[in-house]
């Protein structure tokens, strides 16, 4: 039903990583039996060997005062007494900086129902990133992806398309959430059939998982096709492909239709089944 402008790929089902590397926080192991000292509501307490580090998250990322460094703003769900200042783990790899940013808390946090359970903790740390000229492409924040802003400072990559400046054509990209969300198993040929920027058309055939990617169009390989097509729009406020419908290999145009009336004649054309 559905005219090919683009060959369909056999890829791995699974999620993409697009980041490795990143460096652990390890807990305290010391024996020391000295508590920590918990600050008053508001403040940040002072840690003790027996207080462990736990993950922070980022917030922000904004411009220091020194113009080597910037500064990250972090939040932990533990109350402001109950967790020390933030502070960074760096390694440099290929021009990304993996920081690991967590901060020191009380081992009353554990306590369920505990006072230091109820509440929130911000945080800020420096963190040296060098002069504008040649920072970091890309901060690696406990995995997050960050890319410089226009203020001096860092803000998330995009979910769907990651770092740097996204592509002009719709068509070229802007399909990671899509497909990292499809439910198929591995070695399915799945790929583009049709786009036009607006309207776009993905071939599904989880068939080819049944022989494997070694045999997959060999005239041993006999399994029933299961080909259908994901019908998506592009929303250019989302910057992201949109599902509209699922149909099957069989569906005709006009049953399409029936449906999804906006859909153009180009994208979609009758062709005699096998």
């Amino acid at each position: 039903m559905l005219r090919k402008v683009r060959a369909g790929l056999v890829v791995a089902a699974a999620a993409l990583l697009l980041l490795a590397g990143c460096a652990s926080v390890a807990t305290s192991t010391d024996d020391a039996t000295t508590p920590g000292t918990a600050g008053t509501p508001g403040t940040a307490g002072t840690p003790a060997p027996d207080w462990g580090l736990s993950q922070a998250d980022v917030t922000a990322v904004r411009a220091g005062t020194d113009p080597a460094t910037v500064v990250l703003s972090t939040v932990q769900p533990v109350a402001q007494e109950c967790a020390g200042d933030p502070q960074v783990e760096v390694t440099v790899e290929d021009g990304r900086m993996f920081v690991t940013v967590a901060a020191p808390v009380s081992p009353d946090t554990r306590q369920m129902g505990g006072h230091c359970a109820d509440g929130t903790a911000v945080g800020e740390v420096d963190l040296e990133v060098g002069p504008t000229s040649s920072r970091p492409a890309v901060l690696v924040l406990n995995r997050a992806a960050w890319e410089p802003d226009t203020a001096g400072g860092y803000q998330p990559c995009d979910p769907n398309l990651g770092c740097g400046t996204p592509p002009a054509d719709p068509c070229d990209g802007y399909l990671a959430t899509f497909v990292s969300g499809l439910d198929v198993p591995q070695h399915t040929w799945q790929g583009i059939e049709a786009c036009d920027g607006t309207w776009l058309v993905y071939a599904v055939d989880p068939a080819a998982a049944l022989c494997g990617p070694a045999h997959y169009g060999d005239a041993a390989c006999d399994v029933p096709s299961q080909l259908r097509y994901a019908i998506l729009r592009f929303d250019p406020s989302a910057r992201a492909w949109q599902l509209q419908d699922w149909v099957s290999a069989e569906h005709t145009c006009a049953q399409v239709r029936q449906t999804l009336t906006e859909l153009p004649d180009a994208m979609c054309v009758d062709v005699e089944q096998p």
